[in-house]
């Protein structure tokens, strides 16, 4: 179980900076008269999806969580 929170996390980092990356070739920011750009949400939802990650590596780096302290594998 330790190895497999430790996986998903950084196969869903992995997957979010992709995302981020993709999302980048579209205007981010705020478009005078417009609005937000094409790809705002899909890069802001990657960079939440990210933070989250590296929380969950950082819970397993320091056996915070239940499944990080399991022996099961």
């Amino acid at each position: 179980m330790r190895r497999t929170e430790l996986v998903m996390a950084v196969v869903l980092a992995g997957l979010s900076l992709y995302v981020m990356w993709m999302s980048a070739k579209l205007p981010i920011g705020w478009e005078p008269g417009v609005g937000p750009g094409g790809g705002a949400f899909s890069f802001w939802l990657a960079v939440g999806m990210f933070i989250c990650c590296l929380t969950i590596m950082g819970r397993w780096f320091l056996r915070i969580s239940p499944m990080s302290r399991s022996t099961e594998i």
